[in-house]
């Protein structure tokens, strides 16, 4: 798994993804500049 760059849906601040879950497609990550927590679904 290699970490890729999203964009917070809350403050547009570029994240980096902290962790995979590969057993539900699940990728998850933590926004250093609001601090917001989301799961983003891989489709």
């Amino acid at each position: 798994m290699n970490y890729t760059i999203r964009y917070c849906e809350f403050c547009y601040e570029e994240v980096a993804v902290l962790g995979y879950e590969p057993e539900s497609d699940r990728i998850f990550w933590e926004c250093p500049n609001c601090g917001i927590c989301a799961y983003y679904i891989l489709l």
